[in-house]
């Protein structure tokens, strides 16, 4: 069960990590548990998403999700780490279109961090204060990378 989630920027910026096969079920957990933090997080600014998909082997078909299971009104950007993978990045793709999420791939954290700093100016300089990710939503401890 390899995926877990939390606040890189508390109420702002979230982190995703996966890792090996990732399922439906294991997705829609996730998106779940990221919707309710959307919905119960104070203010009415946009919260951004970073995902590092670079461990992840396979991930599941999408494509029969309904637009609704995806879409939240404070939804900002969604930045995907990933590695050099063309069906795994055209798979990111269709979904990211079907429920009209602002997507860029991008290479490192870093580069996400960069893109969020330069775009979302009261965020500058935020990332260099960050320990670590507060994680909210974990499946299968066991399984995670160290």
């Amino acid at each position: 069960m390899p995926i877990r989630v939390g606040w890189y920027i508390k109420d702002r910026v979230m982190f995703t990590e996966t890792w090996g096969h990732l399922t439906k079920n294991e997705y829609i957990q996730s998106v779940l548990a990221t919707v309710e933090k959307f919905e119960t997080t104070a203010g009415d600014y946009p919260i951004h998403v970073i995902v590092d998909q670079t461990r992840m082997i396979t991930q599941p078909n999408l494509q029969d999700l309904t637009s609704e299971q995806g879409v939240n009104k404070r939804q900002g950007w969604i930045l995907v780490i990933m590695q050099d993978n063309p069906a795994q990045k055209f798979q990111t793709s269709v979904t990211a279109q079907k429920f009209k999420f602002e997507t860029r791939f991008v290479q490192s954290r870093q580069e996400a961090q960069n893109i969020i700093e330069t775009t979302v100016t009261e965020l500058k300089g935020q990332f260099s204060q960050v320990e670590d990710v507060e994680w909210f939503f974990e499946l299968d401890e066991s399984s995670m990378p160290h």
